[in-house]
């Protein structure tokens, strides 16, 4: 059994309320997460800490993809994208801890762009039409071709950090984020599920909870007040 928690964007209140309520529920399960750790919500770096520290297991976000760009290529085309994308405040709180930003840019730089979980299969965009010739024999996936094309797509704008085009049915089901959602959406003839719901806009946090087969429950956490930035951003 596991839960798939949506987009954090920084939003470390509301992380920590819906972590500990899907808990109590479902005991030690184990925990995933979309991707999106930083960025638009007030705690990135806290956000971060309590992943590292609670074995949270996200995936690469394209705001972490952009984060870590920022810090290690500083010419690269994420980076630059991250100048347009709220990035003022998560830069501010790391320039005043240089000591933690060496911790989370490793703890980024080894996240992976998805996770076959059984039935499931998690990224934070997804896999869409666009890839349709890749998968048609059967709608199986080749894992070893899936990882090729992934990083060798890695910032194409229908990647897994980028994609907003339709998904593709690829046998399983997928669970994504990156594209908000005001509830949790789920596409039957994709076999998809999108469950960033907006946390850092002021909607809620959602966790998605898997037997491994299917879903068996959905819990939302309403954003907390604490996190959420003076600014909107959408």
């Amino acid at each position: 059994m596991f839960a798939i928690i949506g987009d954090i964007h920084g939003c470390f209140n509301t992380l920590k309320e819906l972590h500990s309520r899907v808990k109590e529920i479902y005991g030690e399960i184990d925990f995933y997460a979309t991707g999106d750790l930083v960025d638009r919500g007030n705690h990135s770096p806290e956000v971060i800490d309590y992943v590292i520290d609670n074995e949270i297991h996200p995936v690469l976000g394209n705001h972490d993809r952009m984060f870590l760009s920022y810090f290690t290529d500083r010419e690269s085309v994420p980076a630059q994208l991250w100048v347009y994308n709220n990035s003022a405040k998560t830069i501010y709180d790391y320039e005043q801890n240089p000591v933690k930003l060496v911790r989370h840019l490793e703890f980024i730089s080894s996240l992976p762009l998805f996770y076959d979980l059984d039935e499931f299969f998690l990224s934070h965009a997804g896999f869409g039409r666009y890839w349709l010739n890749m998968f048609k024999y059967e709608k199986k996936i080749d894992l070893e071709m899936m990882t090729k094309v992934a990083f060798e797509n890695i910032d194409n704008d229908k990647g897994l950090l980028w994609n907003r085009t339709e998904l593709l049915d690829i046998g399983k089901i997928q669970v994504v984020g990156h594209t908000p959602v005001p509830d949790f959406k789920f596409y039957k003839k994709q076999k998809a599920y999108y469950i960033d719901t907006g946390a850092s806009n002021g909607n809620k946090l959602t966790a998605l909870v898997s037997d491994g087969k299917e879903a068996i429950d959905i819990i939302f956490e309403k954003t907390d007040k604490l996190d959420i930035s003076s600014m909107i951003f959408r």
